[in-house]
């Protein structure tokens, strides 16, 4: 009975094995299969965006890739990804990174107004840290609020005159300009100065409108000042648009000249003036004026504060200022922060201070070979891979700060931002996330794509010595055949 029982027990654990083997066979031939199709898939991924890199038309341009799954840290595609390319506005990522990972989100910018008084005449002293937001963005289209809001301040302390106006330079170098900037002309808003204090971006907003025909084009400013000077040789005339305006460098003389069409509608431009410092004191007295105070002595520079008596300080905070920086492109934001960033952690405001501090934070997340002249990558000599870029941006998606920096990027077909005007299609609006880079004969995008199907990739698409127009239309199709594809 026992043998016959082993022999029935023997018999059913063969029966058992025979009826398993199949299932096992079938997972193995099933996991296989999966392997084989994820290889065709990239595959097929890799053979199709080497057709839409041949079929782009860049002819001898130079194009590196690279696309990576940050859940596997799979390289899913690669094309002259280790060689360095000039970075132009990507360089705001380096800077922008580095300041959210060095000083965080809640860092605060401010700029505090004091007053040393003597009966009711003061003489003022503003301190700051570097805040670019004291503009008509922030105060919803009214630069000089802030300073309606001190004047208010002083008359509410009894003050009704004011003698000198301080601005104090403390812990800044008083560089306005990159070096490297040169090659540009002094008045376009993307290339306007930086400094310690700063108004309105720094830019004079022209408004104009046709005037009779035959006549001028009428001409507002915001901020209403007399700051600049405004030589208007336009004419209004029935016909095209025509007209244009330059500043000559160290002046603030703006000369416009040109048909202006009769009928059209109001157009604002923005212009660059020179010494940011002196445009902040000038407009500052200005309204102070406005407000009704007597204002009668000089704008200085000085590096310490003398008066102790604080009236009024206003705050901005770094995730903001990032926000704008990233998303709208704002090469005096960068500029700014860059040097906040060596004040902060070097001790001194400096551009060379700010540079070590982003070195120090790339070399700590493993990227060493590159160069970086300035903090918004209007200089020529920002160089860096897609491989690194790549880098930096899954360095910070896994952040701790990881969702304010992804939300300050410029996002495709949103009411605002870089990518406003790209990749419009319903199907494929919202998905990328990523930061755009142009100068004359660059065109970048780097950045996080969400397929419609599948996991979030990161990708670095960097175009140099080429048409910048045909570049985004490369960039445009790799970016929306991932979003279908995956």
């Amino acid at each position: 009975m026992a043998d016959a029982f082993l022999m029935c027990k023997s018999n059913r654990l063969k029966q058992n094995r025979c009826a398993l083997l199949p299932i096992v066979l079938s997972l193995y031939t099933m996991r296989s299969l999966f392997w084989l199709l994820l290889l065709l898939q990239d595959r097929s991924l890799s053979e199709e965006l080497d057709r839409l890199v041949a079929q782009s038309g860049l002819g001898a341009a130079r194009i590196g890739v690279h696309l990576l799954c940050p859940a596997t840290d799979e390289v899913l595609y690669s094309k002259n990804d280790t060689d360095l390319y000039t970075l132009a506005s990507n360089t705001k990522v380096l800077t922008c990174a580095a300041a959210l990972d060095r000083l965080g989100p809640d860092f605060q910018f401010q700029t505090q107004l004091y007053a040393e008084t003597h009966d009711s005449t003061a003489t003022l002293y503003v301190t700051g840290n570097g805040d670019p937001n004291l503009s008509a963005r922030l105060f919803e289209g009214d630069p000089t609020a802030l300073f309606r809001r001190w004047a208010n301040a002083l008359q509410e302390r009894g003050i009704r005159k004011v003698d000198d106006v301080v601005l104090v330079n403390e812990g800044f170098d008083e560089e306005t300009l990159c070096p490297s900037w040169k090659r540009y002309d002094p008045w376009p808003w993307w290339a306007a100065p930086f400094g310690t204090f700063s108004l309105n971006d720094n830019c004079i907003d022209l408004t104009l409108e046709p005037g009779e025909e035959g006549r001028p084009a009428k001409i507002t400013t915001i901020p209403n000042t007399k700051y600049v000077t405004i030589l208007n040789r336009t004419e209004t005339v029935r016909g095209g648009e025509t007209w244009g305006f330059t500043r000559k460098a160290g002046t603030n003389e703006i000369t416009l000249t040109g048909e202006f069409p009769a009928g059209a509608k109001p157009i604002t431009k923005s212009v660059a003036i020179h010494d940011p410092y002196r445009f902040f004191g000038t407009v500052l007295q200005e309204t102070l004026r406005t407000c009704g105070l007597e204002v009668t002595g000089t704008i200085r520079m000085e590096r310490e504060r003398k008066a102790t008596s604080l009236l009024d300080s206003h705050t901005t905070d770094l995730a903001n200022t990032i926000q704008v920086c990233l998303r709208v492109s704002q090469n005096f934001y960068a500029e700014t922060l860059l040097r906040s960033l060596g004040r902060e952690r070097k001790g001194y405001g400096s551009r060379e201070n700010g540079l070590a501090v982003v070195r120090d934070f790339l070399q700590e997340i493993g990227v060493a070979d590159y160069e970086q002249s300035d903090g918004s990558g209007l200089s020529r000599e920002n160089r860096m891979s897609p491989r690194d870029l790549v880098k930096v941006f899954r360095h910070m998606s896994r952040h701790r700060h990881a969702k304010i920096f992804f939300e300050a990027l410029a996002v495709n077909g949103a009411k605002e931002g870089t990518l406003r005007k790209r990749m419009t299609h319903e199907e494929v609006v919202g998905r990328i996330h990523a930061k755009t880079g142009h100068i004359r004969k660059v065109a970048n995008l780097s950045g996080y794509i969400d397929p419609l199907k599948g996991e979030r990739l990161i990708f670095s698409i960097l175009v140099n010595d080429a048409n910048e127009t045909e570049a985004d239309r490369l960039q445009d199709r790799i970016c929306e055949f991932l979003i279908r594809s995956r």
